[in-house]
């Protein structure tokens, strides 16, 4: 059995994606999919994908386009290890073990600052008629990825 209720692992150890909750005190929360392979880079990319459809257009004037597509964050460590300084927010991409600390998870989360206090939630709806934003279950896919340490 896991040391942690919430983490759910495989025969071969991997942690398997889960549905994210937020309690009371604004933690998350997970709970497994069922049945839910291991979450890779190239899945990542293809949820971004599903949710910001490649077009020519620059939306708003975004700094980064469809970026998770285009070199140098095409790769899992340049994706991973990109600063998002110069778009606005301090920090990495993404801090494998901690999407509560991940500017990917929180701006496609819509959390602070990407709730609109700071920065707009992504992907941008108003501004990419192509665009959706995540559900839950495209979010637990993402924490799950980061939680297991963003492997390639």
């Amino acid at each position: 059995m896991p040391s942690n209720p919430r983490e759910s692992r495989s025969k071969s150890g991997t942690k398997t994606p889960k549905a994210m909750t937020r309690s009371r005190s604004g933690k998350i929360k997970a709970a497994p999919l069922a049945g839910a392979a291991p979450v890779r880079f190239a899945d990542i990319q293809n949820l971004l994908d599903a949710l910001a459809p490649p077009s020519d257009t620059n939306i708003n004037g975004a700094p980064h386009k469809r970026f998770w597509r285009n070199a140098p964050t095409n790769t899992r460590d340049g994706f991973v290890n990109f600063d998002t300084s110069n778009w606005g927010q301090d920090g990495r991409l993404v801090t494998p073990g901690h999407p509560e600390t991940s500017n990917l998870y929180l701006a496609l989360a819509g959390q602070t600052p990407f709730d609109g206090s700071a920065q707009s939630q992504m992907p941008d709806v108003d501004a990419d008629p192509l665009a959706t934003l995540a559900g839950q279950e495209q979010l637990a896919t993402v924490a799950t990825w980061i939680t297991n340490g963003a492997p390639a």
